[in-house]
């Protein structure tokens, strides 16, 4: 299952998330092995941002942050770039609330 941002679309995704992590609520976890384990795989950073979607869902804002930099720095090239740095700024704002 791919998540993307849209303006648009906030409520389906997180009824999404919170489907995908009421079946499996180490899903987070999951998609990093996965990303650790086939670092070359064209899913790579999709499984990288769907771990910082589920933390932010959960609301732990600091991991959020650091996976979204981490799918940065591997994958600079990822079509996911901007939705990663949108959302790590969104986790920061969130943090300091």
């Amino acid at each position: 299952m791919r998540i993307l941002f849209t303006p648009t679309g906030h409520r389906q995704f997180f009824e999404a998330i919170a489907y995908i992590y009421k079946d499996n609520p180490a899903a987070a976890s999951d998609f990093l092995w996965l990303q650790r384990n086939y670092p070359q795989d064209s899913g790579a950073d999709d499984a990288m941002f769907s771990a910082a979607l589920l933390y932010y869902a959960e609301a732990r804002h600091e991991e959020v942050v650091a996976v979204c930099e981490e799918l940065l720095g591997r994958y600079p090239a990822s079509r996911l770039s901007s939705a990663a740095h949108f959302w790590a700024a969104k986790a920061l704002l969130q943090s300091r609330r």
